[in-house]
């Protein structure tokens, strides 16, 4: 059998993290507006992602106080989740995106 991988080092970086994710969100809102369900409601940011490293939990990089695309604070840390958890692979880390209310942040 062959050896894992995936245990290489290939540490992406905050940055690289957050453009997958917001490709991820851009996806899912077209998605659903192909869908006809109404986006406007949802307003811009519809997932809301964790990124675990399978072997570091410091590589954790979005806190439920921080808005994972521009890392800016919530004001009041209002969120609802929606949907079933959906899991997508980036490297190492396992991404799990939940779609969710973001009525707080001002990146939009």
């Amino acid at each position: 059998m062959a050896e894992n991988t995936e245990m290489k080092t290939d540490r992406a970086t905050a940055v690289e993290h957050a453009m997958f994710l917001r490709n991820a969100m851009q996806e899912f809102s077209w998605n659903m507006h192909s869908a006809g369900e109404n986006t406007n409601v949802i307003q811009a940011h519809l997932t809301e992602s964790y990124l675990k490293c399978e072997d570091e939990e410091s590589y954790k990089i979005n806190e439920k106080e921080m808005c994972p695309y521009c890392f800016n604070l919530w004001r009041n840390g209002y969120y609802e989740m929606k949907t079933i958890p959906k899991v997508k692979r980036k490297g190492r880390y396992k991404v799990t995106a939940l779609e969710l209310l973001c009525l707080q942040c001002n990146t939009l």
